[in-house]
């Protein structure tokens, strides 16, 4: 990669870096050109690493200023970020040679991240990013944390909230102290970013995770678990908290606390990545208890449990379980897709109930989009089957019942034409 595809003239980082400063408002266009960005930034590599971090800084700074302009993050927007702090991952390691300008362009990049990206960052930098380095921003937060000191009586301690169409830097006090416990901590200064964090309020649950992690790199696991529980009391969002929860199990090889940890995780995710996770340490561990945790999963999590025969391919276990009145619409639909061709009178009846279920609670336009798009890929299946007009008639009762339903009603007639009539 030539970082002049990036930062040149007519590079998408400059671009999108005049059309902030001139005022442009978020667009197609602008879209169009961090999806160049993220293309741009995943070219063959080039020798000139000095170049190349710069860009890939100002390649998340301009994301995170966007991002505050536009008040949210665009799919493309987020995808140049993240393969901006991929590119960091591979060459932050081998930059040993670190100037001021470079340390400026750190910090420029950290103080535009919104919160997703300030999460990224610390991760980045702390595993990445060489001892050097992070004692140079260590040192720079230290020094703009003392003055952001002084301003405490007019600044807010949350995030600062911008209007639209600024590019002011979004990150606040609190979340300095937060990245600068981290690297103090990391640095080996465990009682100084103790310290540091005991000056913030423990009712931001950020504020228990650092501490913790700060106690985990100080090897004090105990305490730090104790940190991350008080933590899940204070937040919405704990599938982090339970990952690391997860780990401290794993790595104490307290098997209990494994299964409980991933069972929680699969209830708020539904990811099964975890389960997947769980039966590799259950069979390497204590795999006489194999059977006991599986009878758990279909006792507890039936549908689940069900995705879980879906993921192994076991028509002859998903039939059995499709009897069970405990599936959304949305896994209905799944399982009727999984079993057409093994057990169709099985799929039919899935498919009925997904129509139902689906049909009964849908009544925005988008709503009945989606259920119109699923009935007709049903179609094809349907005239296999010989009974071709069953979905019309399922839909054609949704739409007797009292409630006046337009969009569905538009949906009916565009799948099976202007007959919504129920004469």
């Amino acid at each position: 990669m030539t970082t002049s595809i990036l930062l040149g003239p007519t590079g998408a980082v400059s671009l999108l870096q005049r059309r902030l400063e001139t005022g442009r408002a978020f667009g197609k266009d602008i879209e169009e050109l961090f999806r160049q960005v993220a293309y741009d930034t995943v070219l063959e590599e080039s020798s000139a690493l000095r170049s190349e971090i710069s860009a890939a800084l100002q390649t998340i700074r301009v994301a995170g200023q966007w991002a505050q302009r536009a008040q949210t993050t665009s799919r493309m927007v987020g995808q140049a970020s993240e393969v901006a702090f991929q590119r960091l991952t591979r060459l932050l390691p081998n930059c040993t040679d670190h100037d001021p300008e470079l340390l400026d362009e750190a910090l420029e990049a950290w103080r535009s991240c919104g919160p997703g990206s300030r999460f990224l960052f610390m991760i980045v930098f702390l595993n990445f990013a060489t001892p050097a380095f992070l004692r140079l921003l260590r040192d720079a937060l230290q020094r703009e944390h003392l003055r952001s000191k002084v301003d405490t009586a007019r600044l807010p301690d949350a995030p600062l909230i911008m209007t639209p169409g600024t590019i002011a830097p979004v990150a606040s006090p609190r979340d300095n102290a937060l990245l600068l416990a981290r690297l103090m901590g990391r640095l080996g200064e465990v009682q100084g970013a103790l310290d540091l964090l005991d000056l913030e309020p423990t009712g931001d649950p950020r504020v228990l995770e650092t501490t913790a992690a700060v106690l985990l790199d100080a090897r004090r696991g105990d305490e730090a678990m104790e940190q991350l529980r008080k933590a899940l009391v204070k937040t919405r969002h704990s599938a982090r908290i339970h990952e690391r929860l997860l780990d401290y199990s794993i790595q104490n090889q307290d098997f209990d606390r494994v299964v409980e940890q991933v069972f929680v995780l699969l209830e708020e995710s539904g990811e099964l990545h975890y389960w997947h996770l769980l039966t590799d340490y259950v069979n390497q561990t204590a795999p006489s208890r194999a059977a006991e945790v599986r009878a758990r999963l279909r006792d507890q999590m039936l549908p689940k449990f069900v995705e879980v025969l879906m993921d192994e391919g076991d028509f002859e276990g998903v039939s059995e379980a499709t009897s069970a009145k405990t599936f959304s619409y949305d896994q209905l639909w799944r399982l009727g897709e999984f079993l057409e061709a093994h057990a169709p009178v099985i799929a039919e009846r899935l498919y009925e109930r997904a129509i139902l279920l689906q049909g009964s609670v849908a009544h925005s336009k988008v709503e009945c989009a989606s259920l119109g798009d699923r009935i007709e890929r049903t179609l094809p299946f349907f005239e296999r089957i010989g009974k071709p007009t069953k979905p019309r008639r399922l839909l054609r009762d949704l739409l007797e019942r009292p409630k006046n339903n337009i969009p569905l009603k538009r949906e009916f007639d565009r799948l099976f034409g202007n007959k919504s009539s129920t004469s």
